[in-house]
């Protein structure tokens, strides 16, 4: 399910002609290279945000970036914690 998952993300970024790999060294976080993506995460903020989780630091979606993200005080049954989640967001338990 994680490989597909990623083979997906891989594959819609393709689509709409992001160039993956290394980024520029002037670059320290790029953006969500997919908006179907960038709206996943940003669901999972809100949700975050509705359940009043604990954010520790970050939580900013905007212009298809997210800034870097910690989630704090998250249940091992929390979709954060079980589902695979590719972006700059880490989650504590």
């Amino acid at each position: 399910d994680q490989r597909e998952r990623a083979g997906a993300a891989f594959r819609c970024a393709a689509e709409q002609g992001a160039a993956l790999g290394i980024p520029a060294p002037d670059n320290r976080q790029g953006g969500i290279v997919c908006k179907s993506h960038f709206k996943r995460i940003k669901s999972y903020l809100e949700y975050t945000a509705e359940q009043k989780l604990s954010i520790v630091h970050g939580a900013k979606p905007r212009l298809g970036s997210v800034q870097p993200t910690t989630v704090g005080s998250v249940d091992r049954d929390n979709p954060w914690f079980v589902e695979a989640m590719f972006g700059p967001v880490s989650v504590l338990f």
